[in-house]
């Protein structure tokens, strides 16, 4: 694969990989830092202890009970292409957000030193953490995942931006582990086909060429949000579990996707003021099922002291929501952990 000129001078002017080469290093090697910048990946062994491992496991075995959302993996075309039609009927895919939300040890795991230190030695002194996204596969046939960038799930205006893999179980070869097209985050963002979960050409872009990274429990996996990669079937009797946790620079603006609007923790360093805009720490009240059933009820009592007037044409109802299109399901009330995604938000499967 060979990245054009204007790509790779877009990517060198303002990507995450060439940051922070002229200050000491806080936790990575040099010899670390550059093999980042140049493959558009890093694995980091051992950031999490057994005993640490094993809490996180424990924590999130009850969490996946209670919360987490069990379906066949990630839709599309693509699916006919990586799998035989009997591993494509039994594919197995949990997936979760913001599992901080959920268990304290996986808030500290977030915030875990060695971590945000690697994470400052590339993106730069201000590091913010973006989402957590659980990604467990199943035994024996755990869904792969199609050859993709995770840039059309959050789109950026650059790529100073991590995703960190942090492995709760091993996973090598015939446990699905992550594949990587090497140096293709030179390449910047790509168009994706968004027929059903975002995806690239997978005989353009394809995983017989990428690299196999396999991983322990412990370790985590860095790469660039325009980093190509995928992983292919779980064929191990057991579970492989990871857990995706994006970083940014708080410089690097979103333009869309998951977490729109929603200011991330600053694990390292402090926020940029970057304009006079204020920073809504409490979210859009607006998105409240209970703000909305009280403002309903206020409104509703004004009404009734208001004069009669002439009746008006009843508006349609919504299809499936039983009257107000924001109001929700009455007593129901969804723990909203994307935030407000906006209109520019594109679709994504809750096991995305």
């Amino acid at each position: 694969m060979v990245a054009t000129a204007g790509a790779m001078n877009r990517q060198q002017g303002n990507g995450a990989h060439g940051a922070r080469t002229a200050a000491p290093p806080l936790a990575l090697t040099r010899e670390e830092i550059d093999f980042y910048n140049q493959h558009g990946f890093l694995r980091l062994r051992g950031v999490y202890s057994p005993e640490e491992i094993r809490e996180l496991s424990d924590e999130l075995d009850y969490v996946i009970e209670n919360f987490a959302t069990r379906g066949k993996g990630w839709s599309g075309p693509w699916r006919q292409q990586l799998m035989s039609p009997e591993e494509e009927q039994q594919s197995v895919l949990v997936a979760l957000h913001e599992i901080e939300m959920f268990a304290a040890s996986w808030m500290r795991a977030i915030l875990k030193e060695r971590l945000v230190k690697s994470l400052a030695d590339l993106l730069g002194p201000a590091v913010e953490f973006h989402h957590a996204t659980l990604h467990a596969k199943g035994p024996d046939f755990g869904a792969p995942f199609p050859m993709h960038q995770d840039h059309p799930f959050y789109p950026h205006e650059d790529g100073r931006y991590i995703d960190a893999i942090l492995h709760v179980d091993g996973a090598d070869e015939d446990g699905g582990c992550l594949k990587f097209l090497d140096g293709s985050h030179r390449l910047g963002p790509l168009v994706h086909n968004m027929e059903g979960s975002p995806h690239l050409d997978q005989k353009v872009y394809r995983i017989e060429d990428a690299v196999s990274c396999p991983a322990e429990a412990g370790d985590v996996v860095f790469f660039s949000i325009h980093t190509i990669h995928g992983s292919s079937l779980n064929r191990r009797p057991r579970w492989r579990r990871v857990m995706r946790l994006g970083y940014r620079d708080p410089n690097n603006t979103q333009l869309s996707g998951q977490g729109l609007g929603r200011p991330g923790l600053m694990v390292h360093g402090v926020r940029p003021k970057l304009s006079e805009e204020k920073l809504e720490v409490y979210g859009d009240p607006k998105l409240n099922t209970a703000i909305q059933r009280r403002l309903a009820a206020q409104d509703q009592a004004a009404q009734s002291f208001a004069p009669a007037s002439p009746a008006a044409p009843a508006a349609p109802q919504a299809a499936g929501n039983g009257g107000t299109e924001e109001a929700g399901e009455a007593g129901v009330e969804k723990l909203n952990v994307y935030g407000n995604w906006g209109k520019q938000a594109q679709p994504i499967n809750d096991d995305d």
